[in-house]
């Protein structure tokens, strides 16, 4: 196995291990009910950006396909 192959893999297990962003814009809006700091309500606006969820269901989509594929 070369590097980019080891570094591909892990990314792939990486993206897989992690929550979604769809799980830390639900977890940020409980927050904001409870006590809306400014911080969880900048971080909340970013989780919950389509552009945000679009991007992490692409990636995660990308990780489950099988290994060695080539493509950008």
């Amino acid at each position: 196995m070369d590097e980019a192959e080891a570094s591909e893999l892990a990314w792939r297990g990486h993206v897989r291990r992690r929550v979604t962003a769809k799980q830390d814009r639900n977890t940020f809006a409980r927050l904001i009910e409870y006590d809306a700091d400014p911080s969880e309500v900048e971080v909340y606006e970013l989780a919950a950006n389509p552009q945000t969820l679009l991007i992490d269901r692409a990636q995660r989509r990308h990780a489950g396909s099988a290994s060695g594929t080539s493509g950008g």
